[in-house]
């Protein structure tokens, strides 16, 4: 498959990731903050101008050690998980830094790194 007949028209691609962080001792409400205040900043930077073009921004919410990444796609009103259940603010659900499942959290750090490019034909 081509790439033109992917992306019709030529598209900006921007690898971006917001992080929200709470304490260790998070509570199961500061966990639910963290992703709403990931949701309201993807929101409010893909509302801007300048950023009309882009679909969607990563986000990672943590507390303490553990952490999620999530994907904020324009005009949605939650986050998809890049990883695990797709359930919202279950501390469960988060990721330990230093276990074996570590490399899902890694590859969503790495991510924001790459600088944005334009997709052409």
């Amino acid at each position: 498959m081509s790439r033109s007949s992917i992306w019709p028209e030529p598209h900006r691609v921007a690898i971006l990731a917001f992080h929200e962080a709470k304490a260790g001792n998070a509570t199961p409400q500061d966990v639910e903050e963290a992703e709403y205040q990931a949701i309201e900043t993807s929101l409010r930077y893909l509302g801007k101008p300048e950023n009309a073009e882009l679909e969607f921004v990563y986000a990672i919410t943590s507390f303490g050690t553990k952490g999620r990444a999530w994907k904020y796609e324009r005009g949605m009103d939650y986050l998809t998980a890049l990883f695990g259940p797709e359930s919202l603010a279950e501390r469960g659900d988060y990721i330990e830094l230093h276990s074996s499942e570590a490399r899902h959290l890694k590859a969503a750090f790495t991510m924001r790194n790459v600088k944005p490019y334009t997709l052409s034909n």
